[in-house]
């Protein structure tokens, strides 16, 4: 199965850290670094995701070449370690990251800090064009729109990609709202348009995301499933998990409530463990068993 994958990049890093004092300045705890890695989130953290249950997958978006240019190449480099086809526009702007400091004294992780650097960018109507036509050439599947508000995602690019032949699921952000149709809405619930809603725009599906109160399904069939993790460890890329196995279940031809329960299980196994590594399906058969 082919899955492009088109929205906001941005990289994860992620700093260990271990307490070894009080600090003299102010009464606060002295860090000594200990080690870093580097992971891919946003869009580009959906896209590990599929790669790792199974699907060819490309993966759309813009990065920057400007003063921290650096980390576009991270974002272009951990593609070509996850052999994740990609085509990615290079701008004048800067590359979202979220920068994570964990305090790992005991062997666990524990979230000490975290530090957002954000993109700026507002999406042509020419890079939306560049975006969708490497889509169509790569003929997939289905299409995920990735929004996490960053700027990829501009209602030209909505508009464009949405008109292919293709299954397109949209994770939204409430200020892209743009009537489509036919998609399905994942997201949660303030995220989702109204006329997600409403005649004449009513979508293939709605899906809800309500975090630890698990999930509901208010289109085509009406239903709630719970959260299958309930001690959960890290739950950032919790939603994104759910998208990427509901995406693979329904392009496997599995009916949307059990595609829901199989995304959610996935959800789940993400949650009950530290760090960014995405769900393999040998995980979900083990669930299962």
């Amino acid at each position: 199965m082919k899955i492009a994958v088109v929205g906001d990049l941005m990289v994860n890093h992620s700093v260990f850290v271990k307490a070894k004092k009080l600090c003299t300045e102010a009464p606060i705890p002295v860090f000594e670094e200990v080690g870093e890695e580097w992971s891919l989130g946003g869009a580009a953290g959906v896209a590990t995701m599929c790669k790792a249950l199974g699907a060819e997958v490309l993966l759309c978006g813009v990065v920057g070449d400007g003063d921290h240019g650096c980390d576009g190449d991270t974002i272009e480099s951990l593609c070509f370690e996850k052999e994740i086809t990609h085509k990615i526009i290079r701008r004048g702007i800067v590359t979202t990251v979220k920068k994570r400091y964990f305090d790992v004294r005991d062997g666990q992780r524990h979230l000490a800090a975290r530090f957002d650097r954000d993109c700026s960018y507002q999406c042509t109507q020419s890079d939306a064009h560049v975006l969708n036509r490497e889509i169509e050439a790569f003929a997939p599947d289905a299409v995920i729109i990735q929004d996490h508000g960053k700027g990829v995602v501009c209602k030209d690019l909505v508009k464009q990609v949405t008109q292919g032949r293709w299954q397109t699921f949209i994770d939204p952000c409430p200020t892209t709202h743009v009537s489509v149709i036919p998609v399905a809405w994942v997201g949660g619930e303030k995220e989702i348009p109204t006329t997600a809603y409403e005649s004449p725009y009513f979508p293939t599906a709605v899906i809800i995301k309500r975090g630890a109160d698990g999930i509901s399904c208010i289109r085509p069939n009406r239903f709630d499933l719970p959260a299958y993790c309930k001690n959960p460890i890290n739950t950032c890329g919790a939603g994104d998990q759910f998208l990427a196995a509901l995406v693979i279940a329904r392009l496997q031809g599995i009916d949307w409530k059990d595609s829901c329960i199989v995304a959610s299980k996935a959800a789940a196994i993400y949650v009950g463990r530290h760090g960014f590594d995405p769900v393999t399906p040998e995980e979900i058969a083990a669930w299962n068993s």
